[in-house]
């Protein structure tokens, strides 16, 4: 799959805005890559607007987010490698310690089953070679 893009350097672009969601990506250029294959998104920001009602039994509705960032944890490293526990071995990882999620100010940088809020679940895991990035 190909997709070329001709940006700035290190921008973030709007995909998708509306009053529910907005989705922007980050772009990067690696200058050492062949001239056609220089740019990639190295971050997703998401942000899912939400309505929420001030108590069980009804209250004023009022307007809440939830902001979600995918990104590369270190642009100038592929796979940076995961970090070791104290006993000299190497925990898990997401994307071979190349990602980070990042959800409401909470990073998560490796595989498991995460509770952010009463309504947001998080599950992450690697998947096989390439495709874990």
């Amino acid at each position: 799959q190909v997709f070329n893009f001709d940006g700035k350097h290190d921008a973030w672009y709007v995909n998708l805005a509306n009053s529910a969601v907005q989705w922007n990506m980050k772009f990067h250029e690696y200058p050492h890559c062949p001239a056609d294959d220089r740019m990639y998104v190295t971050s997703m920001g998401v942000s899912l607007n939400r309505t929420v009602r001030s108590s069980l039994w009804g209250g004023n509705p009022e307007t809440k987010f939830h902001n979600i960032l995918l990104s590369i944890k270190n642009e100038s490293e592929a796979f940076p490698g995961c970090s070791m526990n104290n006993d000299g071995v190497y925990g898990a990882c997401l994307g071979d310690g190349s990602l980070i999620i990042d959800v409401d100010g909470f990073v998560i940088d490796k595989p498991g089953d995460y509770r952010i809020s009463p309504d947001l679940r998080i599950v992450t895991h690697n998947t096989w070679n390439a495709c874990s990035r």
